[in-house]
C-alpha cells in the first residue's frame, strides 16, 4: 500500500537524520511526503530537519500541519510550546496547551509546560495552579525544579507561591523521607560475588 512506501521513505530519513545526513533525510521526508501527501510522520521529521537546520520558524509550521492530524501527540505539543516560546509568542504556545489541557485529566505531565509558559507571560494565577496540576503528573523533584528555575524567579520573589512551595516541600518530605546519615549508606557494589569470599 502507499502508506508503507511513505513510511518506509520516512523511516530510512529517519535514521539519515539521527546521522546528521540532512540533505539525504529531507529527501526521503519529500519523497514520503509526495507517495503519501500531508504523510503525519513526515510532516513531523520535516520539522525536525528545520530545527536541525536552524529554521525554527519552519519547524513551527510544518509541527502546525502535523498537529493538525495527531493533535494528541504530548511529545509534538511540547516541542512547538517551546518553540513558539523561543520565538517570543509564549502567549500562542499557552493558548494552544490550555485548549489541549482543557479536557485532559490532572495526571497529564503538560501542566508543567503550561506553567512555565504562564509564567513567562506574566500570568502568575495560572502559573501556578498548573505548577500545583503538575504534581500529580510529574515528579516532584522535576515540579520543584522548575519553581525553582529563572522563569518561576518573580513569582519567588513577590512570595505569591509561598503556599505552593510550602506544600511541596511537605510533599517532598512525604515522598523521600528523612534523608540517612551517610555512614549508614553501605558503598555500592558493582559485582556481587556467588559464594562468601573464606
Amino acid at each position: 500500500s502507499h502508506g508503507e512506501t511513505a513510511g518506509i521513505k520516512n523511516d530510512l530519513g529517519a535514521v539519515y537524520l539521527q546521522q546528521g545526513r540532512l540533505p539525504e533525510a529531507v529527501d526521503q521526508f519529500r519523497a514520503a511526503d509526495q507517495i503519501q501527501p500531508g504523510f503525519a510522520p513526515a510532516r513531523f521529521n520535516h520539522a525536525l530537519y528545520a530545527l536541525a537546520s536552524r529554521n525554527p520558524g519552519r519547524a513551527v509550521q510544518y509541527l502546525g500541519q502535523y498537529l493538525g492530524q495527531r493533535p494528541a501527540d504530548g511529545a509534538a505539543l511540547r516541542l512547538q510550546a517551546n518553540l513558539l516560546a523561543q520565538s517570543g509568542q509564549a502567549r500562542l504556545g499557552l493558548d494552544m496547551l490550555e485548549t489541549f489541557l482543557a479536557d485532559q485529566p490532572r495526571e497529564q505531565p503538560l501542566f508543567l509546560e503550561a506553567a512555565v509558559l504562564a509564567a513567562r507571560v506574566g500570568n502568575t494565577g495560572s502559573a501556578l495552579r498548573y505548577l500545583e496540576t503538575a504534581l500529580n503528573g510529574n515528579s516532584i523533584q522535576t515540579v520543584v525544579r522548575t519553581y525553582q528555575s529563572p522563569v518561576f524567579r518573580s513569582i519567588r520573589l513577590s512570595g505569591a507561591g509561598d503556599a505552593l512551595a510550602a506544600r511541596m516541600a511537605e510533599k517532598a518530605r512525604a515522598a523521600f523521607g528523612a534523608p540517612l546519615p551517610a555512614t549508614e549508606v553501605q558503598p555500592l557494589r558493582a559485582t556481587v560475588p556467588d559464594a562468601k569470599v573464606r
